[in-house]
């Protein structure tokens, strides 16, 4: 003789019990657990950190500049660093760092965010920076001193002396080692060219700037504030690299070209 199958939670064993006790248990109400809340989500913030703290010390060299590393090999591959040493002479002793060295800190502290000469401190205090450069970059006052030997009061009294009655501040003429850099910066537009031969149309836009100063010889710039304003060499350019060689040529507007 057959037997019945046993029911389940007091019913039959069918379809409509079977949907019943799937509802029961993935929480949600049904004819018999009208009294019965559904299951809360669990919260994040209920959970451990996915992270443990190990106090042992690590003994890799570490660095927050990781990405600077690819600013100095532009740097050098297109042979910035050769054009300073030819262009730039304004050590009067081997000791210390050269003008490339310098000028390269430089282009690094303004690759990473740095405003003034002080935040080389920053970068000083990172080991890793030193290993991936391969230098350590300059102290605050080093770096003070380097740009001091751009300064030429010969040349801010000649502009004084020539200021008109009616003009607020005046602009100096660059000394040589100011001008020195400007090659720099020609020489790197001509190796882009070079590199780059199906590039045939550039725009340079470059406006002067006006860099706040407190000190008392700072006259107000048109702004307002005290501080100093840098010369504005370039306008609009439109040049042809012709093997390795640039030749400027007219702007559309029909403008001439400034030298830069």
């Amino acid at each position: 003789m057959s037997r019945k199958p046993r029911g389940v939670a007091g019913c039959g064993v069918n379809e409509e019990c079977l949907w019943s006790i799937f509802l029961h248990l993935s929480g949600a109400r049904s004819g018999y657990d009208v009294d019965m809340n559904p299951p809360r989500k669990p919260s994040p913030t209920e959970s451990p950190l996915l992270f443990e703290i190990d106090d042992e010390p690590l003994q890799e060299t570490l660095t927050a500049w990781g990405g600077a590393p690819l600013v100095v090999h532009a740097f050098r591959s297109l042979g910035v660093s050769a054009s300073v040493r030819q262009h730039v002479q304004i050590k009067q002793r081997e000791r210390g760092y050269d003008e490339a060295t310098m000028v390269e800190s430089f282009v690094v502290l303004n690759a990473v965010g740095g405003e003034r000469v002080d935040d080389f401190q920053h970068l000083r205090d990172d080991a890793g920076l030193k290993e991936m450069l391969g230098h350590e970059v300059p102290s605050p006052e080093s770096a003070r001193q380097f740009l001091n030997r751009f300064h030429s009061e010969e040349k801010i009294e000649q502009a004084r002396q020539q200021r008109k009655p009616e003009q607020i501040a005046f602009i100096p003429e660059e000394a040589d080692a100011l001008s020195g850099l400007g090659e720099v910066n020609r020489e790197l537009v001509r190796e882009l060219g070079r590199r780059c031969p199906e590039q045939r149309i550039a725009t340079a836009d470059q406006d002067a700037t006006i860099i706040e100063s407190h000190k008392q010889q700072a006259l107000r710039t048109y702004e307002g504030e005290r501080g100093r304003k840098t010369r504005s060499r370039c306008a609009t350019w439109r040049f042809a690299f012709v093997r390795g060689r640039k030749s400027s040529l007219p702007t559309a507007a029909g403008r001439s070209i400034l030298p830069c």
